[in-house]
């Protein structure tokens, strides 16, 4: 499918999106969740693993903290993900030029079992958070943007497997250049 044309562009066939991921895990707060990201040889990500934390809210995010060195414009109105995923919603995580101080912000999208879809997340969508807490820390600005990740999380249990073809980010026009 080809993607909108927006102001920025991630397809993972671009080398500073193959490297940098890091994974983590509910593992840090006792879970036995597993996950993996990957890039294909078409350059599709894949976001793959089993969440299992007994009694409690199984977690895992895979994020690039420092894929977007310079920020966004400040025009930016929404994300637009193209994804494949298997029936659960995930999280779409957006990491800014504080995010030292452990807040990031997150948005939800659903997915259908096996299909492509794509999801525009609009800037308002994106929640400010603290671990897994919601907190007041003001909206999110494109111009503090440096990186981004996707995450799942809750209380069922099992594999999942996510497929991430490309993020963009779009303006007010479709594009984010007005």
């Amino acid at each position: 499918m080809t993607p909108p044309e927006p102001v920025w562009f991630a397809g993972f066939h671009e080398p500073f999106l193959q490297t940098g991921w890091e994974i983590r895990t509910d593992r840090q707060v006792g879970g036995e969740t597993e996950a993996q990201w990957a890039v294909d040889a078409e350059g599709v990500a894949r976001f793959v693993g089993s969440l299992h934390r007994p009694g409690g809210v199984a977690f895992a995010h895979a994020r690039a903290e420092q894929a977007i060195a310079a920020g966004l414009p400040e025009t930016i109105e929404a994300f637009v993900v193209r994804v494949r995923g298997d029936g659960r919603r995930y999280m779409m995580s957006v990491m800014t030029a504080d995010a030292h101080e452990g807040v990031h912000y997150r948005a939800e999208f659903s997915t259908a079992q096996g299909e492509w879809s794509t999801v525009r997340l609009p800037l308002p969508e994106f929640k400010p958070f603290f671990r897994a807490f919601w907190v007041a820390h003001g909206t999110l600005r494109p111009e503090q943007v440096r990186g981004f990740g996707f995450m799942v999380a809750g209380e069922e249990q099992g594999d999942f497997e996510l497929l991430v073809d490309y993020v963009a980010a779009l303006g007010p026009d479709g594009r984010g250049d007005s």
